[in-house]
């Protein structure tokens, strides 16, 4: 990813902290994604399938996740198709009805698409801002995922992945 797209992320997700006044623990839902006219609905897809973006017949976007999923795995799928949703949309169209799905290929790294919206999902759900306030100097990195994780209703695979990328590793 270059590094026009991680500014352009980066900007995007403060705007959207900014103006919807989120903290470590929003509800990405309520507070986030229903007042910006998204409809968001919990479905039953195949176990490799997450969510995916699709759009009504007149062109609303609905974000569904994959129902099976654990609360935190739902919280970064929806996070990571908004993501598709802001960088994405000049790839998208109202008539094709499923657009971006989030499965097991989407950690694999190899779509470019799929990394950005990844690092969106990291820095609307993981602000490194935020991290930074609340990272435990003098405690083990295994310490900080583990706490970290809880505190911003995150995996601990995705907050260990946002903290190597902040360069936080073991010393």
């Amino acid at each position: 990813m270059n590094k026009f797209k991680e500014k352009t992320i980066q900007k995007i997700t403060a705007e959207l902290w900014e103006k919807h006044y989120l903290k470590p623990k929003f509800n990405i839902i309520k507070e986030l994604l229903n007042p910006l006219g998204f409809r968001c609905e919990e479905v039953e897809f195949k176990d490799s399938v997450s969510g995916s973006l699709i759009f009504d017949h007149i062109g609303n976007p609905i974000i569904c996740v994959n129902l099976k999923n654990s609360d935190a795995r739902k919280r970064f799928s929806y996070a990571h198709e908004l993501g598709h949703f802001y960088l994405h949309h000049e790839t998208m169209t109202v008539n094709v009805e499923k657009i971006f799905y989030r499965n097991a290929n989407s950690s694999s790294v190899e779509d470019l698409r799929e990394i950005e919206a990844n690092a969106f999902a990291a820095n609307l759900l993981m602000p490194q801002a935020e991290i930074e306030k609340n990272i435990m100097e003098n405690e083990s990195l295994e310490a900080n995922v583990e706490a970290l994780a809880k505190k911003f209703l995150v995996s601990e695979a995705a907050m260990a992945i946002r903290l190597n990328n902040l360069g936080y590793t073991e010393a």
